[in-house]
């Protein structure tokens, strides 16, 4: 028996946390030269900003602080050269992606890299020289780019781009004292470049704030699906709905099972459950995937869905800097009018609204994608867009019930559905394996998902989590299991493109969750921890979702016996793809022992 125990553990832990980094690791040995050592570079200087958020505390109270405006508490001293390293590391690579990468994107990376080299630019203000060197450098590296995007990738252009970039943020700190009124400028010319550039790795923070729902839901399925004897599967499953009974006692009475609470979550589990029933009559099968499909297919939408869902924070960005400009220039009655404008547009939910413009878009694809029979897509991204929609709906009148969801209620419902149903069918002699193991996921994904934070900072149990532990787990669990972008290349993205945007985009991540730790940050705009809060709920909600509904299914559904369906239209190899998952083990089929 205690082998069995050992062998099903071990298989958890593989599945869960194994084979996505293998499945998904970066593969520095296919890089083209150069970059292998550029990747090096930038992998240690994320493990020290990643210590550098651990011990952030620490780090505080040892020497001198920095201080800003913007940042009154202030930086340690010592970490500022780390800080301005892992900004200046990441906006080059960035820079030099853009030399081969889409017009539009080079076009985006240059706006944005000349407004935040603006602010170094500032603090040398009373300077005409040190202003003219900041301008002429970043001019040289907009001509390089224009040259150079007419040419293949070349290993020196790093060292170029480099070389320009710190004589345009750096070079007017040479002639200026870098203090003013008792104020580190550095300080200010870092936060102010973070924030500028915060939307390059808005979505980076937004998947990986959901980096827990991806682990719980592989990890509870996993869990529910070991071969494992008779006796060790019902001592499990009884300790599950113990768990389950023992955290719901807890739980009642606290905001998260409120009437509403309740209400919301049963209403739209209801509606997911309806849409994929659709979907299911779209794609002419009688059952979905199985939950264990989702949390891989889920994966490859993240950064999409989380760059649609952050473009609303993008689009404010011309309109922030047209603000500051003519507030330098004095146009005092323009910049009353923009903030009217401004205040009268965020006065009414943009986001709320951009989501609700962005759900009906994503249904649609769910649709195509039902009819073209990648069905654990279709029925990701349908639950997607219902959790979007709802909470847009939640904003009007007699609907606000619906902004009360909560994944604990959620949980909660579908487990008590599927006990009832499975005390009926054991009644009725139809409880077999396949719907206990179906009964087990629901239950697996109520009480673990909720304590998802756990994963990422398990001193949370005993102390107060830490938003910026929590995002640096999630940036380094999506390094080592998203970097599939980097394995291919294409004529507008080659190889050498995307990795450098795949290095860019994390290491600028980190620096912006370093820099909050170090300077507690938190409600500035420098913090970031509200997207990773929206990436979990956004992005990590509909597939625990998912995985309650299509586990629900397995239960109650009696077509659960076998293997979904496939459509008559299909040729032979076709059918043969179709069911080849249920003959290799992957399927429905392998579930019954």
């Amino acid at each position: 028996m205690s082998s069995q125990i050992l062998a099903a553990v071990r298989d958890v832990l593989h599945i869960t946390f194994v084979s996505p980094v293998r499945e998904g690791r970066p593969h520095p040995s296919s890089w083209p030269y150069g970059l292998r050592q550029l990747g090096a570079a930038a992998t240690v200087v994320f493990g020290l900003l990643a210590l550098a958020i651990i011990f952030a505390g620490p780090l505080r109270q040892v020497g001198q602080l920095s201080m800003s405006y913007a940042s009154p508490d202030g930086v340690p001293l010592v970490m500022l050269p780390l800080l301005l390293t892992g900004m200046l590391l990441s906006f080059a690579i960035a820079l030099t992606a853009a030399l081969h990468a889409s017009w539009w994107l080079r076009i985006v990376l240059l706006l944005i890299g000349g407004s935040a080299i603006g602010l170094f630019a500032a603090q040398a203000w009373t300077d005409p020289g040190s202003l003219l060197m900041s301008v002429g450098a970043f001019l040289v590296i907009v001509v390089f780019t224009v040259i150079r995007s007419f040419r293949g990738y070349a290993w020196w252009e790093f060292a170029v781009v480099s070389v320009l970039l710190t004589i345009a943020t750096l070079g007017p700190m040479t002639s200026a004292s870098g203090l003013g009124f008792g104020l580190d400028m550095r300080m200010s010319g870092l936060q102010g470049a973070l924030v500028t550039l915060q939307p390059l790795v808005l979505p980076a923070m937004m998947v990986a704030g959901s980096a827990p729902a991806q682990i719980v839901v592989t990890g509870a399925q996993a869990a529910a699906d070991r071969p494992v004897s008779r006796g060790i599967f019902w001592t499990g499953f009884g300790v599950a709905v113990v768990w389950l009974a023992v955290a719901t006692f807890l739980a009642a009475g606290g905001r998260e099972l409120t009437a509403s609470a309740l209400l919301a979550s049963s209403v739209l589990l209801a509606v997911v459950a309806g849409v994929v029933a659709f979907l299911l009559r779209r794609a002419r099968v009688r059952i979905p995937p199985p939950p264990e499909h989702y949390p891989t297919v889920w994966g490859r939408w993240l950064y999409p869905l989380a760059t649609a869902v952050a473009a609303v924070f993008a689009l404010t960005m011309p309109v922030i800097l047209a603000r500051g400009v003519l507030q330098l220039v004095g146009q005092a009655e323009l910049v009353d009018a923009i903030n009217v404008a401004w205040f009268a547009f965020m006065d009414n939910s943009p986001s709320l609204l951009w989501r609700a413009a962005l759900a009906p878009v994503t249904i649609v694809i769910a649709w195509r994608l039902a009819a073209r029979n990648r069905l654990a897509e279709a029925v990701a991204l349908a639950t997607f867009s219902i959790l979007l929609l709802s909470d847009s709906l939640g904003a009007l009148p007699g609907l606000g019930f619906l902004q009360d969801r909560s994944t604990t209620a959620f949980g909660l419902l579908a487990a008590v559905i599927a006990l009832v149903a499975a005390a009926v069918l054991a009644a009725l002699r139809r409880f077999d394996r396949l719907r206990a193991i179906g009964v087990m996921t629901v239950v697996l994904l109520a009480v673990l998902y909720p304590h998802r934070n756990l994963i990422e900072d398990p001193t949370s149990a005993l102390a107060v989590l830490s938003p910026p532990v929590i995002l640096a787990f999630g940036l380094a669990w999506r390094v080592a299991t998203e970097a599939e972008f980097t394995y291919v290349s294409t004529p507008k993205y080659p190889q050498s493109t995307r990795v450098m945007l795949f290095l860019a985009n994390t290491l600028f991540a980190a620096t912006g969750v370093a820099f909050l730790a170090l300077a507690r940050a938190a409600g500035t705009t420098a913090d970031p921890v509200g997207w990773g809060e929206l990436g979990d709920t956004v992005l990590g909600d509909p597939l625990f979702v998912t995985g309650l509904v299509t586990g629900l299914w397995f239960v109650l559904h009696p077509a659960a016996r076998r293997a979904p369906s496939v459509p008559e239209s299909q040729d032979p190899q076709d059918r043969a793809a179709t069911r080849a998952p249920d003959q290799s083990g992957d399927g429905p089929s392998r579930l019954v022992r």
